[in-house]
């Protein structure tokens, strides 16, 4: 049994958890129990990068990410049952990234005050079929919101044009919505006098600013805080084969409607163009305005 400290409260019990994956590397996890969402670990397998790529670490040691506990159990308690091969594989590798992995973005950002459940499956969109995919509560019977749970459909027929990159930032982008509707929850239940009236606030927001479209509020605020982590995952996911450019220029899929996307770029910008035939590109799996795909598709 080991001590340690976290919030200045006392943990009693360490776990350690060795991870084999079929290729046979393998990740220790590292958990406290005993206090109130006490640091847990993530232990890259083998790293042998520059220190710039290792920064708890000199050339060749071994880096440690921590994620809290919270984002860990978030993480590993993804649903995805329904969901189709390609999609479930892409997932899975997303949860295994070793620097920026599911549990790592939450973490960067703040973890929710509960643990909450996400589900998500290969179906059509129930709000809007002419999305590619689309995030919101779970429900009961009656059609009421359930608390800390979140659904997430990905249209099938997005699943067989798309490429497998493509698949990848809209896994991470609608992770993002979950979280950003996590945050709702927290603000509904603890009732403390300072998010008392956050609802109220909300949906006057939601109502006066963005036509009653959560959806457009979430992609601002995506757009503000989360390029760089979209950029970080899918430059993980994908062996950093590519430019940083390409990454970021894929991180902004989904978004190229929010106001910060709009100030960045001028509707005469090339960039703006490259950005929109790029994931347009890695979106349809086919050349778009002199852009070659570069990622595979599923099928």
């Amino acid at each position: 049994m080991e001590t340690k400290y976290a919030g200045g409260k006392q943990c009693s019990i360490k776990i350690t958890t060795k991870i084999v994956y079929i290729d046979g590397n393998s990740v220790l996890v590292t958990e406290y129990s005993g206090c109130d969402d006490s640091p847990m670990q993530k232990t890259a397998r083998s790293l042998t990068a520059a220190t710039s790529d290792c920064p708890d670490g000199d050339d060749g040691e071994v880096a440690v990410i921590s994620v809290t506990k919270k984002a860990f159990l978030i993480e590993n308690s993804i649903i995805s049952t329904q969901l189709d091969p390609c999609s479930a594989q892409i997932l899975t590798e997303l949860k295994n990234l070793q620097q920026n992995d599911i549990a790592m973005i939450i973490s960067r950002f703040g973890t929710p005050n509960s643990v909450y459940d996400w589900e998500i499956k290969t179906a059509n969109p129930l709000i809007n079929s002419n999305n590619d995919a689309e995030t919101d509560w779970k429900r009961d019977s009656n059609d009421n919101a359930l608390d800390y749970n979140y659904l997430t459909h990905i249209k099938p027929n997005y699943i067989n044009q798309a490429t497998q990159i493509a698949i990848a930032r809209t896994i991470l982008h609608e992770m993002l919505h979950a979280y950003l509707i996590s945050l709702i929850d927290d603000a509904l239940i603890t009732g403390s006098s300072e998010v008392t009236n956050f609802p109220i606030l909300w949906n006057a927001l939601v109502n006066k600013t963005y036509n009653n479209n959560p959806n457009r509020l979430h992609h601002e605020e995506i757009s503000r805080k989360f390029i760089t982590p979209l950029q970080d995952a899918l430059k993980e996911w994908d062996g950093a084969k590519e430019s940083n450019r390409y990454y970021e220029d894929l991180a902004w899929g989904a978004l190229e409607g929010t106001s910060t996307f709009n100030l960045l770029y001028s509707n005469s910008s090339t960039i703006r163009n490259r950005i929109l035939n790029t994931n347009r590109a890695e979106d349809t799996n086919s050349i778009q305005g002199g852009v070659t795909p570069k990622s595979n598709s599923c099928n």
